[in-house]
């Protein structure tokens, strides 16, 4: 009888995870023996004999281990075990392997590879069975007619004495034999049923232990790959492409440069780790040597003067390469001066036919220039002449006519060499005072419609110069392609150089009005009708100049509205208007940009320039946009309502009697960055999380107050906490100077600090000359009941210029900062370790 091992249990592994070993293919069976089972009479503790049968098991396996520089090996063994069991003639033999485990016991390396010794066992349970008919009666529940069936006498080989089986079998002490309990049964049924079963004759069990030996062979050399990328002389049997290989040596060098005297070859990295050698690969020649090269700046001799025999123009000399190599270099040695241009703006390989700059010369960087005829004198010009030559700082390639003048003189230059040269000895300078540029109409791109050659809103682009001035917007279209093109200056000036190339093909007039709504290719010149007549999701360019607007500007559909720009596109609600709303916005994903938007200051009592009021309770408007714009005017700045709010890069005046910015309800991201907040002698704080009235207020998601400056409140930010869920506050990288208005600059009232998942207040540059102030305060004083947690305050890397003493009289204060609480606040469990204070920067007092 043969039995798989694998069939019942997966292959087993030691339970070290490096090196391992693992046993697979387990098989055992039975070993025939010439003329039967041999027979061998055994004498009981009680003087009883019993015969058994000697039964021979032969189990093989296969052993795989795993060292720790991962080689693997594989070996089989064969253990060969026998049994005297009761097992007559007719009986077969049942092997069950259980328990079998395996593990390194030792191993020992050498040239010829490494021998490990690998220590087996397992627990071997051998039965010896006899398939037997039993015959059972028994009938139907239901009635039915008798059916009269009877088995046949089974054949049964001679059973083993009753005495063998007691509990003193002497044969086997370690693993008790197992025998199986007769089964008594009672008829219950009217009916003679066959079942053919297995009767267990004996049982034994022994554990086995064994050690196989096997060794793995070394393993195969590893190599740095490398390409041929550069091929240089005769290297006759070598080519671009090759593969080469050199014994690994980590970390591979990126580059290899090899020759011969007659061949230079660049060798590239093809792969960073140490791998297999490639079957195509080649082996260099006898006499090639290589090495790591070093990377140079590449110069050309372009001029010699004196004696200077070993040199010549068209001569390449390597430098050694800096993080950028210089255009233009003179080197002397005294007798004899080169100029040495640049072949290549970036470090290379040294070509073989380079030469060497001799000793003794010493090099100095050199300005290139633009070199430019007077080709025309106006004006009073008394030092300067027709035919003079001028170098002008190189720009690539250089400009072909130039127009310089100061005040009493105008020149018109022509370029006298195509490109960047060394300036010659005989060239004149230009006076101070004198300013030159390419006469240039100069335009900014407002808006695009359709594929207009890559040019984007907000490119700069340059036109020739016709006979009149600049025109102040132009319209440009062509076939798929419509522009909208916005004057920077009416008079032909230099063009900047981060403009971007025209497309070819586009025709430009001038268009009548000065809004433009891009979508319905409309021209306005009254704000609220452009308003009033776009459709939701047009965008509205105002051209620079003054939009007065004399009644509330309510904007509510979803409109971009841009300006120029915040210095040149203005719009103002006069000395007349004295409503407490100037700009009211009540649609989402409004964006509001490059505007200026200013009112008077009345003192009215809910007065705001811009609000974003609710659209219902706890239902705000989403995605408002306020960039790249100047506000100014009203007692406060902005109040809003809002969802998902961006204010970013703006400039706010501030010259109220309250603050600058009042959010009286926020959800989702709201995000202030990168604004400037100017405030006044009467402005308080610049930014004022409303805890107090209207009653609509929700507050959940996450404050962005990073990158701003503040000057002249007395309060940067003001979070009363009363109405918030589940709420992350960052204030990082703010610049805050409170000027002469005192007060504590980051404030907390402590309503419901359970509500506030994260504050971290970071790398804010914090500058306070009034004392008895603090960077950051839990103000007690209008009530709370909850206190932050232990650390729940990050107050990390900050610079803190804060007067001292810090905090007033009911104040309790941080020794090592100016962080505090007021002392009722002690009532609540309030505490300084609330506040985790990090690498932050006092400035002495």
């Amino acid at each position: 009888m043969i039995f798989d091992g694998n069939q019942i249990r997966p292959a087993l592994a030691q339970t070290e995870d490096d090196p391992s070993c693992e046993i697979s293919n387990l098989i055992s069976e039975e070993v025939p023996q010439q003329g039967g089972r041999e027979e061998r009479v055994f004498m009981l503790p009680n003087g009883a004999q019993v015969i058994l049968q000697r039964v021979n098991i032969r189990t093989t396996g296969t052993i795989t281990i795993t060292l720790e520089d991962d080689s693997t090996g594989s070996a089989d063994f064969s253990v060969c075990e026998s049994y005297y069991l009761c097992a007559p003639l007719g009986t077969e033999i049942l092997v069950q392997i259980t328990q079998a485990s395996c593990h390194i016991c030792s191993s020992v390396s050498s040239e010829e590879g490494t021998e490990v010794s690998v220590d087996i066992d397992f627990c071997q349970d051998v039965q010896s069975t006899a398939s037997v008919v039993l015959d059972i009666e028994a009938s139907f529940c239901n009635p039915r007619d008798q059916v009269e069936r009877s088995c046949p006498t089974p054949t049964r080989p001679p059973q083993c004495p009753v005495r063998f089986n007691q509990e003193n079998d002497f044969l086997n002490e370690e693993c008790p034999v197992l025998c199986s309990i007769p089964s008594h049964l009672s008829p219950q049924q009217e009916e003679n049923l066959c079942i053919r079963t297995h009767n267990v004759y004996d049982w034994v069990q022994t554990r086995i232990d064994t050690t196989v030996t096997l060794t793995l062979p070394p393993p195969l050399p590893l190599f740095c790959v490398y390409e041929i990328t550069e091929l240089d002389g005769e290297c006759t049997g070598l080519a671009l492409g090759d593969v080469v290989c050199f014994p690994c040596e980590l970390p591979c060098d990126e580059i290899l440069q090899c020759s011969n005297g007659v061949c230079t070859l660049v060798l590239s990295l093809t792969d960073n780790a140490c791998v297999d050698c490639p079957p195509d690969a080649v082996t260099l020649p006898q006499g090639f040597a290589c090495e790591v090269p070093v990377l140079s700046c590449l110069y050309e001799v372009t001029s010699v003067d004196g004696e200077c025999s070993d040199l010549a123009v068209g001569d390449l000399i390597c430098l050694p390469c800096e993080e950028t190599c210089d255009e233009a270099l003179e080197c002397s040695n005294g007798v004899c001066t080169v100029i040495l241009t640049l072949t290549d703006d970036a470090c290379v390989f040294c070509p073989p036919d380079a030469v060497s700059l001799p000793q003794g010369f010493a090099c100095e960087v050199l300005v290139l220039s633009c070199l430019y005829e007077v080709t025309a004198v106006e004006g009073e010009c008394t030092d300067i002449v027709v035919g003079d030559l001028i170098c002008l700082p190189c720009e690539t390639p250089c400009s072909e006519t130039l127009e310089c003048s100061n005040d009493v003189c105008t020149l018109t230059l022509s370029l006298s060499e195509d490109s960047c040269v060394v300036c010659p000895q005989d060239a004149v300078p230009l006076p101070d005072g004198f300013s030159c540029f390419v006469p240039m109409c100069v335009y900014t791109v407002t808006a695009v419609e359709g594929e207009c050659g890559g040019l984007e809103v907000e490119d700069i682009v340059c036109l020739p110069c016709g006979d009149g001035p600049c025109g102040e917007t132009l319209i440009c279209v062509s076939e798929g392609c419509s522009l909208i093109l916005q004057s920077t200056s009416a008079e032909c000036i230099a063009c900047p150089p981060d403009a971007v190339p025209f497309p070819a093909g586009l025709t430009c007039s001038l268009i009548g009005g000065r809004i433009f709504n891009v979508n319905q290719l409309t021209f306005y010149d009254v704000l609220s009708l452009a308003i009033e007549e776009a459709n939701s999701g047009d965008t509205l360019i105002l051209t620079p100049g003054q939009y007065t607007q004399d009644a509330e500007l309510i904007i509510d559909k979803t409109l971009t509205i841009r300006g120029f720009s915040a210095a040149l596109t203005e719009v103002v609600f006069p000395n007349t208007f004295t409503a407490e709303t100037a700009i009211s916005l009540q649609a989402d994903d409004i964006t509001l940009e490059g505007l200026s938007f200013t009112r008077t200051t009345f003192g009215v009592a809910d007065e705001t320039l811009v609000r974003i009021p609710p659209r219902g309770v706890g239902d705000y408007y989403s995605g408002i946009t306020i960039q790249n714009s100047t506000l100014t005017g009203g007692k406060r700045t902005l109040i809003v309502n809002v969802e998902d709010f961006t204010l970013t890069n703006n400039t706010i005046h501030h010259n109220g009697t309250e603050k600058a910015l009042e959010i009286r309800g926020a959800l989702g991201t709201t995000t202030i960055t990168e604004n400037s907040f100017l405030g006044s002698a009467t402005s308080l704080g610049a930014i004022y999380v409303q805890g107090a009235t209207p009653n609509d207020l929700y507050f959940s998601g996450t404050f962005l107050i990073d990158d701003n400056t503040m000057e002249s409140h007395t309060q940067f930010v003001f979070f009363s906490t009363a109405s918030f869920n589940n709420v992350n506050i960052y204030v990082r990288r703010n610049t805050i100077n409170h000027m002469t208005r005192a007060g504590s600059s980051i404030i907390f009232e402590p309503f419901n600090f359970p509500g506030i998942d994260t504050i971290l207040i970071e790398e804010n540059n914090i500058t306070n000359p009034n004392t008895m102030r603090l960077a950051v305060y839990v103000d007690y004083r209008d009530g709370g009941t909850t206190a932050p947690e232990t650390g729940q305050i990050q107050v990390i890397r900050n610079t803190l210029d804060v007067a001292t003493p810090w905090g007033r009289d009911f104040d309790t204060v941080s020794p090592d900062a100016p962080v505090g609480f007021t002392t009722t606040g002690a009532m609540v469990g309030m505490s300084l370790t609330a506040f985790d204070l990090v690498d932050n920067v006092i400035v002495p007092q």
